[in-house]
């Protein structure tokens, strides 16, 4: 379903290495508009080196403007399929596993700036409400990184995907629920796209397809991948 709509924690597992990131555009610096972009906050620890990881590599090799992004925590970073899912479309990877939407917040205009893209993907708020956060301060963050990618890419499309009900958080689902209905009503606002993954990752009988994600029952495999890649394909398609 779609409708047009617009702590710090040690993040591990990034995919994207100086010598190989998984990139599939190319272009121009980092700067805004006015040729100044304001300093973004530095975030602690292990994020704040595969941040700068990533910032290394793409002044190695510009970026070019006009590009897919797909910004987020794990569900981003472990999409090893991604290119292949989306062929003749100039998708790049951005994701660092373990993330919180918080955290995205402070690092979306950094990784998006370089790129100045034309659609970004969106996914993260899982981790936050599997600590200790909340539904209202998940919708927060969301708006405060829609408030970061505008900085940068003011006429971009933002499609975020809803926070996926993975098995093994079950006693979290109502606060996943809750929070994907607090920021499907805030989009029109935010000129962002909802797109409702969840139905994609059910069965027939209305339960959540254990098949699609590997044994730690938090993330999807390659299956549960294919099926957000039908859901996204036709709507990434569009011009």
């Amino acid at each position: 379903m779609v409708r047009r709509r617009t702590r710090p924690l040690a993040c591990a597992g990034v995919l994207l290495a100086l010598a190989g990131l998984a990139v599939a555009v190319d272009g121009p610096d980092a700067s805004d508009g006015a040729g100044i972009l304001p300093a973004a906050p530095i975030l602690p620890g292990s994020l704040e080196k595969r941040l700068k990881i990533m910032e290394q590599a793409d002044r190695l090799k510009p970026p070019a403007a006009g590009g897919i992004l797909f910004l987020g925590s794990s569900t981003i970073d472990r999409w090893k399929t991604l290119a292949g899912d989306f062929p003749g479309l100039p998708v790049v990877q951005r994701g660092i596993g373990g993330c919180t939407l918080e955290q995205v917040a402070g690092f979306a205009r950094r990784l998006a700036a370089p790129f100045k893209p034309a659609t970004v993907v969106l996914y993260a708020g899982e981790n936050d409400l599997a600590g200790k956060s909340t539904p209202p301060k998940v919708l927060d963050a969301f708006k405060r990184t829609i408030s970061e990618l505008r900085a940068v890419a003011p006429q971009a499309r933002i499609i975020f995907l809803s926070i996926k009900p993975s098995p093994k958080r079950a006693t979290k689902h109502d606060a996943f629920t809750e929070a994907n209905q607090l920021i499907a009503a805030a989009c029109p606002a935010q000129r962002v796209d909802f797109v409702d993954i969840n139905p994609a990752l059910h069965d027939a009988a209305g339960e959540i397809d254990k098949t699609l994600f590997v044994r730690d029952l938090i993330h999807l495999n390659p299956q549960g991948y294919a099926k957000l890649a039908v859901v996204l394909r036709p709507l990434l398609a569009k011009p």
